[in-house]
């Protein structure tokens, strides 16, 4: 009896440092070995609100683009609009070369701190040439910048936009190729897209009720270099009232983000509310942002 305590009381120790052992390698596994899902979604987050900005930045020349074809069209079916809404402002100056069909939206040098309605400081220029007006079903035109840049961001690319409407009474569908888009932020940093997709303008009784519905996909890079594709699930709806009010990003409608290396991302954007929430979602683990708290600099 006496040298069955005796073992006991000798191997007693090494038991107890053998579970602790055990113990510490769990907890070392735990805390460095396991990602925190919080701070790994903050990734994707940013990401994001990455991808939110270059959409916002290449739909806004979508509108521009929109604008002058009204603005040179004394036939537009496009109502009159406010000063408020428009994108274009009295420091840009329009050219329209009928012979050639060109038109030339300038907003100057840098230094002439052209501003668009919402504030921005817009400087290059935006160049449309078209076969047709662009209400016509079959009008083609080819938009290209030259050294455009908002709020310091040089944005690239050529758009190509043809009205596959089957009607002039229909809502005006517009699909919509993009070829070396890029945005380059002041650092230097640059994210890039090309994209074949649908663009329907979904006309309401009263202008400021108009919607555009987005529906396609895209693949590009993002700011640190890697390649992702990103499909339109639920049509992505950017509503006039919104943009009025400041908010650029889509306000209804759901995409899927796919990076190699990566689980897939699905990004709500809500059910029409004008805000900047947005719902991620990565392997059933969903969280809601801001875009702004996360918005590139």
């Amino acid at each position: 009896m006496k040298a069955i305590l005796s073992l006991r009381n000798t191997l007693a120790p090494f038991f107890l440092t053998l579970l602790a052992v055990a113990m510490f390698g769990l907890t070392a596994c735990t805390e460095q070995d396991v990602p925190d899902p919080e701070a790994d979604l903050s990734e994707e987050a940013a990401q994001a609100a990455t991808e939110a900005e270059v959409e916002a930045s290449i739909e806004d020349v979508s509108e521009v683009t929109f604008e002058a074809m009204d603005l040179t069209d004394p036939a537009s079916m496009r109502r009159d609009f406010p000063a408020e809404d428009r994108m274009i402002t009295d420091c840009a100056t329009i050219t329209h070369d009928t012979a050639t069909k060109t038109i030339t939206i300038d907003f100057g040098e840098p230094a002439d701190s052209c501003r668009n309605r919402r504030g921005q400081l817009v400087s290059g220029k935006v160049i449309i040439n078209y076969t047709r007006r662009l209400y016509v079903p079959g009008a083609t035109l080819t938009v290209t910048l030259e050294d455009y840049y908002v709020d310091g961001k040089h944005i690239e690319g050529t758009k190509t936009i043809t009205n596959v409407s089957e009607s002039i009474r229909d809502n005006i569908s517009l699909n919509t190729t993009l070829t070396g888009g890029k945005v380059t932020w002041p650092d230097g940093s640059f994210a890039t897209r090309e994209f074949d997709r649908t663009r329907t303008w979904v006309r309401a009784r009263h202008p400021i009720n108009d919607e555009f519905h987005i529906e396609g996909s895209m693949n590009g890079t993002n700011r640190e270099g890697q390649s992702y594709s990103m499909t339109i699930l639920s049509k992505l709806i950017f509503k006039r009232k919104c943009r009025r009010q400041g908010v650029r990003i889509p306000v209804q409608g759901m995409k899927l983000i796919q990076r190699d290396g990566h689980s897939d991302l699905y990004v709500d954007y809500g059910d029409g509310q004008c805000d900047y929430l947005i719902t991620l979602t990565r392997d059933g683990e969903s969280r809601v942002i801001d875009v702004r708290d996360y918005r590139p600099q």
